[in-house]
């Protein structure tokens, strides 16, 4: 049988919005909930809650939630959460969230929990912002103790999706391209699934984030650290991790801002420069466009996370001396 979660759509961010107001207007759980979302235990109550406004001082940027603290001081700081469920996180808009004083969260319930490398709180530093991801709304939802029917027939449907997230991030991992239909987005989750387990490991690694978005050929992630100056001023070298039609798996070496009169010399001898086991783009960049073009791409398919990492950090290194030599 159907719950109501699931009658509605668990898409829908309003769901999620509605289910934490009514957590942070409860006296049992709003306390302890209103800490967690704004990391500081000064807390001492939860005012009220507004839905859809404005943190006083924010840059412009509407808030899903704006929820008035009291702290223990007795004084009042605004708590701004953006609520997301499969939509692209951006720093921009955690940054212009909430005005100086108040705190911000991001609230990210579906597949946004995938998607953010470098939105994470220690990813650049000076993130003035707290995530609470897919794993930490389970356990925050598990600590409250809810017993609310209401509340468990959600409760039991964010469950099921952290239980379809960790399938597929272990699916991923392994080199797999086969989802479930179990899964509520199959090819889209284990997609993110895989790029969310390359961005763990770079980053664990200690070689950087991702800005991590959806274009139409399909999820993409670009590697902050991996941006490559061209000399001169002429652009840029990167990569992208991307998941193309029918899951494909590539790892591509691409340039921007390239001058016009300088963009196909630089895809052919950057092409023909790069790893051997890449394969170089067919098409030549047009030089009137002043976009991105793909130079060439190493394809992924089938295999481990223990396998693409080494190999993306040795493609990484190739595009400093492949730069060196350009122009």
């Amino acid at each position: 049988m159907l719950n109501w979660v699931d009658v509605v759509g668990y898409q829908h961010e309003v769901i999620h919005s509605g289910v934490l107001r009514s957590l942070l207007l409860d006296e049992r759980h709003g306390v302890r909930l209103a800490r967690h979302l704004s990391n500081c235990s000064d807390v001492r109550g939860v005012v009220a809650v507004a839905v859809e406004g404005h943190a006083r001082g924010a840059p412009g940027t509407r808030a899903d939630l704006v929820a008035t603290l009291e702290m223990t001081d007795r004084s009042r700081r605004l708590l701004a959460i953006e609520t997301k469920v499969d939509s692209d996180a951006r720093r921009e808009q955690m940054e212009g969230t909430a005005g100086e004083g108040n705190f911000a969260a991001l609230f990210a319930v579906g597949l946004t929990s995938l998607q953010i490398s470098d939105v994470r709180p220690g990813a650049w530093g000076g993130e003035a912002w707290t995530v609470i991801d897919l794993p930490a709304w389970v356990d925050a939802l598990r600590n409250c103790g809810v017993t609310d029917s209401t509340i468990g027939a959600y409760m039991s449907c964010v469950e099921r999706e952290h239980r379809n997230h960790e399938q597929a991030r272990a699916a991923a991992a392994s080199g797999t391209s086969v989802c479930t239909d179990a899964w509520r987005i199959g090819n889209r989750l284990l997609a993110w699934a895989w790029m969310a387990e390359i961005a763990d490991a770079v980053t664990k690694a200690g070689h950087g984030t991702f800005w991590c978005h959806t274009r139409i050929s399909g999820p993409v992630m670009y590697w902050h650290e991996a941006e490559t100056l061209l000399p001169g001023e002429n652009g840029y070298l990167y990569l992208d991790f991307m998941v193309e039609k029918e899951l494909r798996r590539r790892l591509v070496v691409k340039a921007l801002r390239v001058p016009s009169d300088k963009r196909v010399a630089v895809w052919e001898a950057a092409g023909a420069a790069v790893s051997k086991k890449a394969v170089r783009a067919r098409s030549r960049p047009a030089a009137a466009q002043t976009g991105s073009f793909k130079i060439a791409a190493i394809d992924l398919d089938g295999m481990t996370t223990d396998e693409i990492l080494p190999l993306a950090l040795d493609l990484r290194a190739q595009l400093a001396e492949i730069a060196a030599t350009l122009i």
